[in-house]
């Protein structure tokens, strides 16, 4: 498990977020539904083992509230008895369990192994008992996570420490001599007016590639309904050049500067941990493929030493949620299936044209060995008739090396 954050986090404004381990993940629905039962009869069957789980988990805090976004495919294995079979057991895939799915839409995959009519009470049993226990199990699992690891990634000491530093400053000297004797009769005094600190800045690029249309992608970014979606809080947004965004309670806030339908999208962006009115540009360039669409974000403006924050941020906040929202993700089986169809297809297609040449070779060696049978059938008188009255070319002459009768 990893955690990504500053060292100081003053009242918890900074995006943190920490990595949840596979191995985290089956401890503790080993822990959960390992023991799982049920009995009907003489058919019994029980969880024995979390066998896999696969996918994202994090947990996460911005502006001092605590997330957590996951998708997992989980394996779970079972064994169970019937009257005509002892000894049973199989396999329950769970492919999607994420932190928005509703209980009722866990979808369960139930197989099992060497399987007979013998062992089907066995796996009907698992889907009418034991699925809706699990159901039940699943839901706490985001509540736990955030129950668990709030504490590693919320910074209890950096507010009090920020305050503790700002009391502990002495104030500091006068660094301008003492006004004169007339100044101070005058009561008359001038004040300089404030400078904003500099900023050093730098320039950030980031791409990420998207499975949909650049069409799609770009209003993905500016329709209220759609960002609200991937963002999971409300938005303030008005896609409109000098029109003002906000996102997760302005923790992300800027202007719009210019917009191109589908192909660009110009604002000023900051975060709220930066220097009170410090602005970066940012420029997303929507790269339409053949069959994806490629983001190409640029930051110029971005403060010294938020370079990484600001990178992981985009890829936590933005991507991910993006593609687990509306499904912009490649989807190796789909392709894969395409290309074992082709194969297929051309397997076919070969084995036709094999057999094909077959019947025709068959065809022919049975016309030859016909042919040469009835030539071995005739006789001398045979073939000195058909050299008399045969063919067009033989000028009715015996054929050579024949004598007529």
């Amino acid at each position: 498990m990893s955690v990504s954050h500053t060292n100081l986090n003053p009242n918890n404004w900074h995006w943190v977020n920490k990595s949840i381990s596979s191995q985290h993940i089956i401890e503790y629905f080993s822990d959960k539904v390992v023991g799982v039962s049920a009995e009907k009869g003489e058919t019994k069957v029980e969880v024995t083992k979390v066998i896999s789980a696969e996918g994202d988990c994090d947990v996460s805090q911005r502006k001092g509230k605590t997330i957590t976004l996951f998708d997992i495919k989980l394996q779970l294995e079972y064994k169970g008895s019937t009257t005509d079979a002892d000894d049973v057991a199989g396999k329950i895939t769970v492919p999607e369990l994420a932190h928005d799915t509703e209980e009722d839409e866990y979808v369960f995959e139930v197989e099992i192994y060497n399987e007979n009519k013998e062992k089907a009470p066995v796996k009907d049993l698992v889907r009418t008992d034991i699925t809706p226990q699990l159901r039940k199990l699943f839901q706490p699992f985001a509540g736990d996570l955030i129950a668990q690891h709030e504490k590693d990634i919320k910074d209890t000491l950096g507010s009090a420490s920020a305050s503790a530093s700002a009391s502990a400053v002495p104030s500091p000297k006068p660094s301008t001599p003492a006004p004169s004797s007339s100044a101070s009769k005058s009561g008359s005094t001038t004040s300089a007016p404030v400078k904003k600190p500099a900023v050093n800045t730098s320039t950030l690029h980031e791409t990420a590639e998207f499975q949909t249309s650049a069409s799609e992608l770009y209003h993905t970014f500016l329709d209220p309904a759609r960002v609200q979606a991937w963002t999971r809080s409300p938005a303030l947004l008005e896609p409109k050049p000098h029109g003002r965004f906000g996102l997760w309670n302005s923790n992300i806030s800027g202007e719009f500067l210019t917009l191109e339908e589908g192909k660009k999208i110009e604002q000023t962006w900051r975060m709220s941990v930066w220097p009170e009115g410090h602005y970066a540009k940012l420029v997303m360039v929507f790269d339409q493929g053949m069959d994806s669409t490629v983001l190409r974000c640029t930051w110029t403006g971005v403060p010294v030493g938020q370079e990484d924050v600001v990178r992981e941020n985009f890829g936590g906040y933005y991507v991910k949620p993006i593609k687990q929202t509306f499904g912009y993700r490649k989807t190796k089986s789909k392709s894969s299936r395409r290309r074992r169809a082709t194969k297929s297809e051309d397997d076919a297609a070969w084995g036709g044209i094999l057999a094909g040449g077959a019947v025709v070779a068959a065809f022919a060696a049975v016309f030859c060995l016909g042919l040469v049978r009835c030539c071995r059938l005739l006789t001398t008188d045979d073939w000195n008739q058909i050299g008399r009255g045969g063919p067009r070319g033989t000028g009715g002459h015996e054929l050579p090396g024949y004598s007529g009768s």
